[in-house]
């Protein structure tokens, strides 16, 4: 199982510090990364309003905090993310709820293209595909899981979307249209199955 250096997390950002990012680029007509388009940062306004609207929307349900609950050490949720990338918009308000929800996480998180080295050790069939969440025990850094980009339903959409040659942004399009009627469903469903095949901890 990998482990992860301790000098890493001196750069990651807890969720207060990402939003705050993310409305200094927007006030500044900016984004996060290394690309610097007018179509990325019409894209970070957008992602920030419906961040802030899954946020207030979106409740785990009771099968989800069953799972969250049932972690009895100390964790670190490391997101790696961008604040221009639609589905992380979509993901990282229902991590920060669940966050909140126990007492046992902290969520972080990091910009994809100032850490290449972590992104490549977390490839998604060779892509750098976001956002990526890498569960760690706090104590040794170890890698438990990881989780990402998409939930499985949400991955088969979009598999759809590209077999019909549609456009990057009418593909961006209909995945917000699909996390619009999903609210967070498929995410509760696969969420807890993975919080529930993380290894075995130890008891307090």
């Amino acid at each position: 199982m990998k482990y992860l250096k301790s000098e890493l997390l001196k750069q990651a950002m807890t969720s207060s510090e990402y939003r705050k990012l993310v409305q200094d680029c927007i006030a500044n007509g900016k984004t996060t990364g290394a690309v610097q388009s007018q179509a990325l940062i019409h894209y970070t306004k957008l992602n920030a309003a419906r961040s802030r609207r899954i946020y207030k929307q979106w409740t785990p349900q009771s099968h989800l905090l069953d799972a969250l609950l049932s972690i009895n050490e100390p964790m670190l949720w490391l997101c790696i993310t961008e604040a221009w990338c639609g589905d992380a918009a979509y993901y990282i308000p229902m991590l920060q709820k669940l966050e909140e929800a126990s007492d046992k996480i902290e969520l972080h998180l990091l910009l994809r293209d100032a850490n290449p080295r972590l992104m490549d050790a977390f490839l998604t069939n060779g892509a750098k595909s976001i956002p990526k969440l890498i569960l760690l025990r706090k104590a040794s850094l170890e890698v438990l899981g990881v989780w990402g980009p998409r939930t499985q339903k949400a991955m088969e959409y979009r598999i759809q979307l590209v077999g019909q040659g549609l456009e990057p942004t009418d593909i961006a399009e209909g995945m917000q249209r699909w996390y619009l009627q999903d609210m967070g469903k498929s995410f509760d469903q696969e969420f807890a199955h993975f919080l529930a095949s993380i290894p075995d901890q130890p008891h307090n």
